[in-house]
């Protein structure tokens, strides 16, 4: 086991824990899970496409299912929060969410973060890895250092949606081949998140990859522009995004490559 107190997994729905380091939980004491997001959209496509009446219905199986899948990591309830922002909306969030995980790492010591890499699969991954950047430039600022583990979720690729591989070139990384027991593990946290089945069957339990966060210019697009979530009108556009991003680093004054 692993003194792991002074370290924080910050992803942006329920479920998202189990898929980047699901497999490392159960060795990391006192590790810290911040989950950005109820998972529950507000326009209620994805509640009532699993068949609940309303997004808070929604939002609490969620929270049921993260409960079960850490509990199944040997996580406490004490050491999982929850910022309860609505899901599709960090980016419209990014001052309150950067502020909360402001609040948490003073609290918790915090000195490593693992969190969603940048790469255009979900607007809240990348909202989510844009308040943890800024987060970590506002503790610089005083002179205190924390460092950040990205991990790979979607992307759009050539031919499709690319599952759990870094946007190119992926640079150094550290793949974690899981055992039979860790796989094991793995696929009861992920069989937890039971709303989120067909989704998560995309997902590999064979190995996780990490690696150290690289410097991002957030006045440009990740994937080389290729983003998922602007296919969807309805949604965040990729327009939209850079517009929300720039506007939450002005508010805490940062430049905009963190």
């Amino acid at each position: 086991m692993i003194n792991a107190r002074q370290i924080a997994v910050v992803t942006a729905h329920p479920d998202d824990e189990t898929i980047g380091c699901g497999a490392q939980l159960p060795w990391l004491t006192g590790i810290t899970i911040i989950t950005v997001t109820n998972g529950a959209p507000r326009d209620l496509i994805d509640a009532h496409a699993r068949g609940f009446a309303s997004a808070q219905d929604y939002a609490n199986a969620r929270r049921t299912e993260l409960r079960k899948a850490l509990s199944i990591a040997d996580i406490p309830d004490h050491d999982s929060i929850g910022l309860d922002v609505p899901d599709q909306e960090v980016a419209s969030n990014l001052g309150a969410s950067t502020r909360a995980l402001c609040e948490i790492f003073a609290t918790r010591q915090t000195r490593l973060v693992l969190t969603h890499a940048i790469e255009g699969g979900h607007p809240d991954h990348d909202a989510v890895a844009l308040a943890v950047r800024a987060t970590v430039a506002l503790y610089a600022r005083s002179g205190h250092k924390i460092s950040i583990v990205e991990m790979p979720y979607y992307r759009a690729g050539v031919r499709g949606i690319v599952y759990q591989t870094f946007v190119p070139p992926a640079g150094r990384q550290i793949r974690v081949k899981l055992g039979a027991w860790e796989q094991e593990r793995k696929r009861e946290m992920l069989a937890a998140h039971a709303s989120q089945a067909s989704v998560l069957a995309g997902f590999s339990i064979v190995e996780e990859k990490f690696r150290v966060a690289a410097p991002f210019d957030f006045r440009t697009l990740p994937n080389r522009d290729q983003l998922l979530y602007d296919q969807y009108s309805s949604r965040l556009t990729g327009e939209r995004w850079l517009a929300l991003a720039v506007a939450a680093l002005r508010e805490f004054d940062l430049a905009p490559v963190l």
